[in-house]
């Protein structure tokens, strides 16, 4: 069993048998400790979650701080308290006037943005059952989120939800843009993403958003933006989208808090909230989300703003680039796309363990062994681009 097979099992089927477990000792400013040697780890934490790295203790001890304040809100209705107001005030001002509907995981959030869809037309008095997605895109792992995109190895093991339309995704972006429309009738929303990591990070046009977004409109057909794997920073703003676009609903993950406390949100545009507002949105209850989340993203938000993260952002993805155009020309690679500091590498066919074995954890982040996924962190120095550079010549250099 390979260590992605590891991953997709454990803890289930593996709960005696550790053997193929990679033991981390302990972690690094880009990665971890595994057998005494430090290991890249090119994903951050799994999508590009620790934007700052891995070893900003003053967001543990700043969250430690604040829950011996107030350790949790009550799962009861009407209940909340200063720092979730802060949040969503402080979030409502970057969004340009969303707002927030917090969760604990991006699965979570996907499926509040598509219930809160589903009220706005019962709010309507619209019957509207389908949710359209593009297929094989990733949005979650609950049996909704990922019958969205209908993923093969998220979906494999399962029936989609009947509720979900999956649009192929392999066609021009008019006939793409036909079929969407063509199924907009009976749909309440459409979940897309951005930019797809499982697309390879091959971006649409601004005419292809722009058509989308009149589809949308004249239909009712609400869209619903997925910028969980796209947000939180690595684009060089807090949200990974264009906000000319104006989805009516997009949600926020992974990277939305650091990284070192779960937190996720659905952001609900006005005009939907004008709707929905006197509605019944039976979502969430206990600990629907956690305040460790809540403070860790206003720590977060802070620290970007203080120590000016986003003024750096042309610099440090200046750097990756130059680096990735240094491979090409060296024909390490063969070409490689990037979405801010996502990138993608087309690479000669490559396992997963011939990184790992040249100090490069690639994971289930990268499931083809033809390209090479890889966020680039915000903080990424001369050290980092070395390593990475010298990494990927052993890994792929034949």
């Amino acid at each position: 069993m390979n260590n992605q097979s590891l991953k997709l099992l454990f803890p289930f089927n593996r709960n005696q048998d550790h053997s193929g477990a990679r033991k981390i000792q302990s972690y690094t400013k880009f990665g971890f400790i595994e057998k005494d040697r430090e290991v890249i780890d090119l994903s951050l934490g799994n999508g590009g979650a620790f934007l700052l790295g891995f070893d900003r203790y003053d967001f543990i001890d700043h969250v430690n701080e604040e829950m011996k304040k107030n350790p949790f809100v009550s799962g009861e209705y009407m209940s909340t308290n200063r720092s979730v107001i802060e949040l969503t005030e402080k979030l409502y001002q970057l969004s340009g006037g969303y707002r927030s509907v917090f969760a604990l995981s991006g699965s979570d959030a996907v499926e509040g943005a598509i219930k809160i869809a589903m009220l706005y037309h019962k709010c309507k008095n619209q019957i509207r059952t389908n949710i359209l997605g593009i297929q094989n895109s990733y949005h979650g792992s609950t049996h909704l989120s990922s019958s969205i995109g209908n993923l093969s190895f998220m979906a494999k093991s399962m029936q989609p939800h009947p509720f979900c339309i999956q649009i192929n995704r392999e066609q021009s972006e008019e006939d793409l843009l036909n079929e969407i429309k063509s199924n907009a009738d009976t749909a309440a929303c459409l979940v897309i993403e951005p930019c797809s990591w499982t697309y390879r990070l091959k971006q649409r046009s601004e005419d292809f958003w722009n058509k989308l977004k009149r589809i949308c409109n004249e239909k009712d057909m609400l869209l619903i933006f997925d910028d969980i794997a796209t947000g939180g920073g690595k684009t060089g703003s807090f949200f990974g989208f264009d906000k000319k676009l104006e989805p009516d609903i997009f949600t926020s993950g992974k990277s939305f808090s650091g990284g070192y406390f779960p937190l996720s949100a659905c952001f609900v545009s006005e005009r939907v909230n004008e709707i929905v507002k006197y509605g019944f949105l039976s979502y969430g209850f206990t600990y629907s989300f956690s305040l460790s989340g809540i403070y860790c993203t206003l720590k977060y938000l802070d620290v970007l703003e203080k120590e000016k993260h986003f003024d750096n952002f042309r610099s440090v993805l200046d750097k990756a680039i130059s680096v990735m155009e240094q491979l090409k020309k060296e024909k390490v690679i063969y070409n490689y796309r990037n979405y801010g500091l996502l990138f993608d590498l087309d690479t000669p066919d490559t396992e997963e363990q011939i990184y790992y074995n040249n100090g490069l954890n690639a994971g289930l982040w990268t499931p083809s062994i033809d390209h090479l996924l890889l966020v680039v962190p915000l903080i990424a120095d001369d050290r980092y681009f070395d390593n990475l550079k010298s990494r990927l010549i052993s890994s792929l250099k034949r």
